[in-house]
């Protein structure tokens, strides 16, 4: 951030953005639902809120963050949506700055024991939506569940895809067995 003194002699501040950044933003065509590129943008706006008290600061930092994401391939009708959005959002519920709790957490004595499993499989943009998973669980699965096995939590978990890189470089070692990194060399001269 930028911090300085205004002609009122005022401290203010404003985001500060270093000249080689190359904006990396999620390109569109990553594998990533919608709903999550709205959230990235609305993340970004509610930090910008907060670190640019002065509109017009606030304002430029939006316009670089819509370019930015435009020069990344994104539709300027999906991030006006998008933008949209989040803007009617910080309205109705403004950031504010939180001032932390640092007194000791009680430990929880209630005996309540939450038991669950989950549901992981890898994310694709065309696979069966997190809300009907969960709306079929409930209505064929949950009871069943708590009754014989005493879950009573479903948690829907997804992995991305692996990357080029994860499937053409090999990232773990052959060990031979017996002579794993975890054993080591003693002074006699035998692996323990």
């Amino acid at each position: 951030m930028w911090i300085y003194i205004d002609s009122n002699n005022r401290i203010c501040h404003k985001t500060y953005q270093k000249s080689i950044n190359l904006y990396q933003y999620i390109p569109p065509h990553s594998a990533h639902p919608e709903h999550q590129m709205a959230g990235i943008i609305y993340g970004l706006m509610r930090t910008y809120k907060l670190q640019n008290p002065i509109q017009s600061d606030y304002e430029e930092i939006i316009n670089l963050l819509k370019e930015r994401h435009i020069a990344r391939g994104w539709d300027r009708a999906t991030l006006n949506r998008f933008i949209r959005e989040a803007t009617h959002k910080l309205a109705e519920n403004p950031p504010q700055l939180v001032e932390p709790d640092l007194s000791p957490v009680e430990p929880d004595t209630s005996g309540y024991n939450r038991t669950g499993f989950m549901l992981h499989w890898e994310y694709h943009p065309n696979d069966i939506p997190r809300r009907l998973i969960r709306r079929l669980y409930n209505k064929h699965l949950a009871e069943i569940l708590m009754d014989n096995l005493g879950y009573n939590q479903l948690t829907v978990a997804y992995s991305r895809p692996k990357n080029l890189r994860e499937l053409l470089t090999k990232a773990k070692l052959y060990e031979v067995p017996g002579l794993e990194a975890s054993t080591y060399y003693d002074r006699r001269g035998s692996f323990t």
